[in-house]
């Protein structure tokens, strides 16, 4: 037993010796090897950074290309809110003169129904551009989004804040107000 442990020891020490035999680099030339490496990395952090920059500079174009489509849908979507706001006022007076028509005469009345039917078209159309009416109802809550107070009156049988009369209807685009709701409203 004892010379097979000796055989393994006399194994482990010739690998001992073997390793010890190698030559070991000397410092200048494990210096010029870590210059070397040094430099190499340093290509190749540079190249990563250019890579980044690049990546960067695409990134910003289509975050602007984006912001660009954006504002152009957004455009198409609202640039006929001029000529609607134009449009509603009008139809507004019109309605206000049809409710007076209930106790007018006959003939009025039958002028009043071709000028509802003309208005109801107006509406379709306007509902057809995404144009909807506010609703609002005396005693409703005033919510400056989308009410506008004309006057301020003292009414005891409102509570401070609620709408007592409604002057005119207001209208609303892709749930964007483009005329709010024209109220008075309890001081």
């Amino acid at each position: 037993m004892k010379k097979e442990n000796s055989t393994k020891n006399g194994v482990i020490d010739n690998t001992i010796k073997k390793s010890n035999t190698k030559k070991k680099p000397k410092m200048s030339e494990q210096i010029t090897e870590l210059k070397e490496q040094i430099n190499r990395l340093s290509k190749e952090v540079l190249h990563y950074k250019e890579y980044e920059k690049k990546l960067m500079e695409v990134s910003s174009a289509n975050d602007s290309i984006k912001r660009r489509e954006k504002d152009i849908q957004s455009r198409e979507k609202f640039a006929s809110v001029r000529v609607i706001r134009d449009i509603l006022v009008p139809l507004e007076r019109i309605k206000q003169v049809l409710k007076m028509t209930e106790t007018a005469s006959n003939e009025v009345k039958h002028w009043a129904t071709g000028f509802t039917m003309v208005m109801n078209q107006f509406n379709q159309a306007l509902v057809s551009h995404g144009v909807e009416e506010i609703t609002a109802k005396v005693g409703d809550e005033f919510n400056h989004d989308i009410h506008e107070a004309v006057e301020k009156v003292e009414n005891k049988d409102f509570q401070t804040n609620q709408i007592t009369q409604i002057i005119s209807n207001g209208y609303k685009m892709y749930d964007r107000v483009i005329q709010h709701v024209l109220v008075k409203v309890a001081k």
